[in-house]
């Protein structure tokens, strides 16, 4: 195909990038790359697609005002390596300057394609998300046992719902035994089902650094040096496996550039948040806290507890704190002391800039999962395997599930006495979506008791529909819950 403008012959290319290809046929790029995210079109090891390919699947045609607008491109980019514009002649940094774009008139945010969440509201696609904590609070088994969830597409660390993923998890710190040690016990303590154990052994590839390091960057003579073919090589694996989310951890192990150096740790960020966006994976990368936070409350998360310099958080969009409980945790939680030392609280209240901070955290327990491998020199193993915490000493309503069930006692009529609190009792666990037992009786037996004796709730006698007589009911007591917020405001870092 050639089309005549000025004195030049231009000669259009079969595959390009997205933008390329999106010139040519008058397509949005994001578009293209939505259609590539679902499979529709396939892109090669570069990142390139096949024009014929992706106009076949839109409708489209190569059209001569596409022609056109390539043509501009290529010829802008000349005069830039050229120097003709009168300019410093500079890198790829330089398309940012034909990518203006007004936002229309008609724009409908509805019509916007959703953020691509594909763990919780953790992990997103072609962005980082840091998990942060103190060294052995379980950055390593956590971040694990989510790619082993992820893989066969089922829940057991409370993320909610998510669709099988294609995962890729480097440790450089365990060897390659040692996770499958850990996924072994992760898997047995929850009970995969056979499909379940296929699904991950089909869908998550572990890689040990143990043996080789993988390494980003290095430090020499006062300047970093990117390592671009082992950047390339790991871009090339992700690509050829067609992997959606990439667990990096520790970050200390992909380099060796002092960690407070805020410049010179700003070069390695962007060549990770580069893998995320060039390969379209949501990317967490684990690191480590700063030693004098390991005793602070959860409650008090931040981004500024991650160990080193500012440019490791500030370009990353959500930054995932993992904490052991503090003493005023454990009061406020009400864990029992016998729990203390196994239960762990990650929060997304440190930083989250497309979705809105949690309010409060989710504990997790560690449980100890007992192998029959033992022999006549070394004791079987024993294994942490993380769970969803729930305790009965344990908050049984959230503040919001709590302002509920005191409205409806307000507005609603629910009698105290015990061979007639039925109503009272369907609505606690209505609430709090639990199914009612002997157990969970007894849970809100003495709920309503501490309830009634902090004056949240009373009793007095009142009429109640079919009952001729008085009966005792409950009320809204004089005092309110006193509310404590679970996270500070932090700013919103650009």
């Amino acid at each position: 195909m050639h089309r005549r403008m000025m004195t030049q012959t231009i000669s259009v290319p079969t595959r390009g990038n997205v933008t390329l290809v999106g010139d040519l046929l008058e397509v949005n790029p994001h578009r293209i790359a939505q259609l590539g995210r679902r499979r529709e079109v396939r892109a090669d090891a570069n990142g390139h697609y096949d024009v014929q390919e992706v106009a076949r699947v839109v409708g489209r045609q190569v059209t001569a005002k596409g022609i056109e607008r390539y043509a501009r491109r290529l010829a802008f980019k000349k005069r830039i390596a050229s120097n003709e514009s009168g300019r410093t002649p500079v890198d790829k940094g330089v398309r940012w300057y034909s990518r203006a774009t007004h936002i229309p008139r008609d724009l409908d945010i509805n019509a916007l394609p959703p953020r691509a969440y594909l763990y919780g509201t953790y992990l997103q696609r072609g962005q980082v998300t840091l998990l942060s904590a103190s060294g052995g609070v379980g950055k390593s088994a956590w971040s694990l046992s989510a790619g082993i969830d992820l893989a066969c597409g089922a829940d057991h660390l409370g993320a909610g719902a998510f669709k099988k993923r294609k995962v890729l998890v480097y440790n450089g710190e365990d060897d390659t035994e040692e996770m499958m040690r850990r996924a072994g016990a992760f898997m047995l303590h929850h009970g995969f089902s056979a499909d379940m154990r296929l699904s991950v052994e089909q869908n998550l590839a572990v890689v040990s650094g143990a043996d080789g390091p993988l390494r980003f960057a290095d430090y020499k003579d006062g300047k970093v040096v990117i390592l671009k073919e082992a950047v390339s090589l790991f871009k090339k694996m992700v690509r050829e496996r067609d992997i959606e989310v990439v667990v990096l951890d520790p970050l200390i192990g992909l380099h060796t550039i002092p960690e407070n150096a805020n410049s010179e740790m700003n070069h390695l960020i962007v060549e990770i948040k580069n893998v995320a966006t060039e390969c379209n994976v949501a990317l967490l990368l684990a690191h480590h806290d700063k030693k004098n936070v390991s005793n602070k409350s959860v409650a008090d998360a931040s981004q500024d507890d991650a160990r080193g310099a500012g440019t490791i958080t500030t370009p990353t969009r959500t930054v995932l704190s993992l904490k052991r409980l503090s003493k005023s945790d454990l009061k406020r939680l009400r864990i029992p002391a016998e729990d203390a030392s196994r239960v762990v609280a990650i929060s997304k209240g440190a930083k989250s800039n497309y979705s809105p901070r949690e309010n409060g955290s989710r504990l997790f327990y560690m449980h100890s999962v007992q192998a029959q491998n033992g022999d006549d020199e070394f004791a079987a193993d024993n294994t942490v395997a993380l769970g969803v915490y729930s305790s009965n000493a344990g908050p049984l309503l959230s503040d919001e599930q709590c302002d509920r069930v005191l409205d409806a006692i307000r507005d609603g009529v629910f009698r105290s006495d015990s061979q007639a609190n039925r109503p009272v009792v369907e609505l606690i666990a209505g609430i709090a979506e639990l199914s009612i037992d002997a157990e969970v009786k007894k849970r809100i037996a003495a709920l309503l008791s501490e309830w009634e004796a902090a004056g949240w709730i009373k009793r007095e006698k009142g009429r109640v529909a079919g009952v001729r007589r008085e009966v005792p009911i409950y009320r809204v007591g004089p005092n309110r819950p006193a509310r404590e917020d679970a996270f500070e405001a932090v700013e919103d870092e650009d």
